[in-house]
């Protein structure tokens, strides 16, 4: 679960741009509306009736369905971190968010340099931080 946390945390970033592009992709799709291009209308040999203006509806609805299960997905787990990230102490915070939040996968030595520690001991806390988190993220 460790190395899923730090996942996660590495991930943070782009988890909340990803939200914000299916959101948008959300809104694309019902402002362009529904083509009726299409005559070739067809009747099966059950006399079931395939629209190709039925079809794309439907198959909107799932997108739709489909990206809003998934904003939701993400959204959890950003909720989780977010949650997880106010339970640790100040210094622990000063850490993961340079590590993680601020500029993504900074360099140990630029972040100990901003906090004031060791970069060794930088990562202790790093650590000791990805423990209390992953309780509060996995329920471990």
């Amino acid at each position: 679960m460790y190395k899923k946390t730090i996942r996660l945390l590495g991930d943070y970033n782009a988890m909340k741009a990803h939200i914000q592009k299916l959101k948008r992709d959300i809104e694309n799709i019902d402002y362009i509306g529904v083509s009726a291009s299409s005559t070739e209308d067809t009747v099966s040999k059950t006399n079931k009736f395939y629209s190709a203006v039925e079809n794309e509806v439907v198959d909107r609805e799932k997108f739709v369905e489909n990206t809003t299960k998934e904003i939701k997905r993400l959204e959890l787990e950003v909720k989780n971190i977010d949650e997880a990230y106010k339970i640790l102490s100040d210094k622990e915070k000063k850490v993961i968010k340079l590590k993680y939040f601020e500029t993504n996968n900074n360099e140990w030595f630029k972040i100990a340099w901003k906090v004031g520690y060791s970069e060794q001991h930088c990562r202790r806390i790093r650590n000791h931080a990805v423990k209390k988190m992953e309780k509060v993220i996995f329920g471990k």
